[in-house]
């Protein structure tokens, strides 16, 4: 009858302790020692149940951040009318153009270049300022200005981006 009354209290009361041990259901053996019946687990303390709710909310605040970054556009991605807009202006380039036409056609370069009488103006990320067999390579969005004689700089070679 021992048994019987101690595994009822304990199902009654899973916060209950035997033995100090809070999550075990002991039922008294007629031999005298106790035997672990079922594991019972004691109902989450208002605390635990803050805490993870907490825990929940932070971990959607972060994967938002998350997702609303990865939608964003980055800031180096040109639109596509901006696209269209350079297009067009590049396409206003002639031979011969001096520094600060080219300037207004097309703005302020990201990167300049000099190299002797050869200046690069970079209006997107390139490769450096290098010659080949052929002459100087022209990167995509570069301009090549030359300076023959002490002259101001004039437009010679250009490839669109």
């Amino acid at each position: 009858m021992v048994t019987l009354w101690a595994l009822i209290g304990l199902i009654d009361n899973p916060g209950a302790q035997v033995g100090g041990i809070p999550t075990l259901a002991w039922a008294w053996h007629a031999s005298g020692t106790y035997l672990a019946l079922s594991s019972v687990s004691a109902p989450p303390t208002s605390y635990q149940t803050r805490r993870a709710r907490t825990m929940r909310q932070f971990l959607l605040a972060v994967v938002l951040v998350f997702f609303v970054a990865g939608c964003a556009r980055s800031s180096n991605e040109p639109s596509g009318k901006s696209i269209l807009e350079d297009r067009t202006a590049w396409k206003k380039l002639t031979k011969g153009m001096t520094q600060d036409k080219v300037q207004g056609i097309l703005g302020e370069p990201l990167r300049i270049e000099k190299q002797g009488e050869i200046t690069g103006w970079y209006y997107q990320k390139g490769e450096p300022l290098a010659k080949d067999e052929y002459g100087w390579v022209v990167t995509r969005g570069m301009l090549l200005f030359t300076t023959k004689g002490g002259g101001e700089a004039r437009l010679t070679k250009w490839r669109e981006p």
